[in-house]
Order: structure tokens, then sequence, then C-alpha cells
């Protein structure tokens, strides 16, 4: 362990000291749960079972769009700027997405010392194109991997077996999406660090995945467990924090039948619940990141053994 140690030592001793990397820690949280290997995994996995997901033929049901359809037909020349506008939007995010995951790696491949805003923006300066295809990239081979799970659905001759039938395809699909994942963060360090092109970069992070696959799972599987530990220290801390103030509330409710204090102590937990999740998760995203990128190094220099392979390695030689 004492690789995934000092890795993790060093990352938060760089997060720790550039307040900057804080900030940028926030815009991967839009990047579907801090950018976490597994965790998006999974959270994309939650598409399969939603009504609202583009992958479900109830989405699709006309009577459920009848309202918006009808406001398009009869207001042509407004939907078509708003669309626009949309999407103008949606690839702002994009950019600044991607600008904060380069900066990110930037900064820990560097070791930096007081990085700022100007340093991060150069950092983006030759590699936002290469660095936002691989991480569409990775998105595009994980929804199609739900989709193509999804398409039993969307035929009635699979009768009752449909569900059955898509829940073994979204299984076997499950492993492509868990190394996609992995693949195009080796990706895209490598384009940040290496100036690397896109398709050197890909061909990189597959090879190094391939001779590292036990430490790679490892670091992925680490990262998913302290993300939830702390998700759930986070929520706890808030609990504590705010239970004396629900014991006083629930007290005046129960002898004044006044129930104001009690809405008001229900809001200041979820308050408080979500600036702690916030900034938890935004010195999360930069630190995970970080851990990655100090992997990605030390990769480089030769394949390394997991925890697992040793310890099982060990036992058969004794």
């Amino acid at each position: 362990m004492k690789l995934y140690t000092d890795i993790f030592r060093q990352s938060w001793t760089i997060t720790k000291r550039n307040p900057v990397l804080w900030v940028l820690g926030v815009f991967i949280l839009f990047w579907v749960n801090n950018s976490v290997d597994l965790e998006q995994v999974f959270s994309s996995v939650r598409m399969f079972n939603s009504s609202w997901s583009p992958f479900r033929p109830e989405f699709w049901d006309i009577s459920r769009w009848a309202a918006l359809t009808d406001r398009v037909a009869s207001q042509p020349q407004f939907f078509a700027p708003f669309l626009l506008i949309l999407l103008a939007l949606g690839l702002f995010v994009l950019l600044i997405i991607t600008a904060a995951h380069v900066a990110i790696i930037n900064a820990h491949a560097r070791n930096a010392v007081d990085y700022s805003f100007s340093a991060a923006l150069a950092s983006t300066e030759h590699h936002m194109a290469p660095a936002m295809f691989i991480q569409c990239l990775n998105k595009v081979v994980m929804y199609g991997c739900i989709a193509l799970a999804c398409v039993p659905f969307f035929f009635p001759q699979f009768g009752e077996w449909k569900a059955l039938t898509a829940t073994l395809v979204l299984m076997l699909t499950f492993p492509l999406m868990i190394i996609m994942s992995i693949v195009s963060k080796y990706a895209l360090i490598g384009v940040v660090t290496r100036a690397m092109k896109t398709g050197d970069a890909l061909r990189t992070g597959w090879k190094m995945f391939r001779a590292n696959i036990g430490v790679s799972l490892e670091m992925a599987i680490m990262m998913v467990a302290i993300f939830a530990s702390l998700n759930f220290i986070s929520i706890v801390a808030a609990l504590i924090v705010l239970s004396p103030i629900f014991i006083g509330a629930s007290l005046i409710a129960v002898t004044s039948f006044f129930y104001f204090p009690l809405f008001a102590h229900s809001m200041m937990v979820l308050v408080i619940s979500f600036v702690l999740t916030l900034a938890s998760g935004a010195l999360f995203s930069s630190w995970h990141l970080g851990n990655w990128t100090m992997l990605y190094q030390e990769l480089e220099k030769e394949p390394l053994r997991s925890k697992a392979h040793r310890l099982l390695h060990k036992e058969k030689t004794s």
C-alpha cells in the first residue's frame, strides 16, 4: 500500500496548497460525480432504469411531449434561437469542465506551488481539442453501451424476457465501460503531460491499462470507497451539528404546536449538507484527478503489480 499512500499524500499536499484547484474542482462536479471512474459508470447506468432516459421507450411516448410539440409548432420562430442558445451553453459548459480537468492534471504533474488562474488558463492553450474529444469519446462509449442494453425494451418480440435480456447485455458491456473510463483517464493525462496526439494518447492509455490492470482497478475501487465515505461523513457531520437545534425545535413543536422551527431545521440540514458535500466534493475532485496523474507518472517508469497480486504471489511462494 506504500505506492498508494505516497500518491495520496503528495496529491493532497498539492491540492491543499493551491486554492485555485478547489475552485476548479467545483466544475468537475458537473462531469458526473467528481469524475470518479466507477461512480461515473454507476451514475450512467441509472439511465437504464429511468423512464426519462432517451434509451427507454417511455421517453418517446408522444403524449408526454404533446404540450411541448404543440407550442413549438405554433411558435417555430422562437424554438430555433432557443435551441441554438441551449447548444451554445452546453458547449461552453463542456469547455469549462474540460479546461478544469486539464488545469488540475497540469498542476499535479508540475508539483505546482501557488498555482494561479493564469497558469491554469495557459495550460489549456494546446490541449483543449484532444482533451475534449477524449472526454466526449468516453461518454459516447458509455452511453452507447447503455443504449445497446436498452434495445430489447423497444421490441415487443422479447416479451416478458425484455428486462432479463437487457440486464444481461448491460452486464456484458459493464466491463467495457469501466475499461474505457480508465483508459480515457490515462489518455487525457497523456495529452496534458506529454502533449500526445489523440490517437497516440488513447493507444498509450490502453497499453498502460493492459500492463497494469490490477493497479488501475485497485485505484478505481479505492477512489469510489473514499468518495462514498466522504459523502457519508458530510451528511453525518451536518446531522450532528444540527441535532441540538432539532431537539429544541421538536420541543417547541410538541408544546406549542408551532411547526415552523422544525421546517427551518429541515431546510438548514439540507443547506448545510449541500455546502459540506460541495466543499468536500470539490476538494476530492482535484485530489482524485491528482492521484491518477501521480499514478500515471509512476506507471510510465515501470509496470507495477497490484497489492492483491503481490499477496497471492507471496502465499504461493511461502
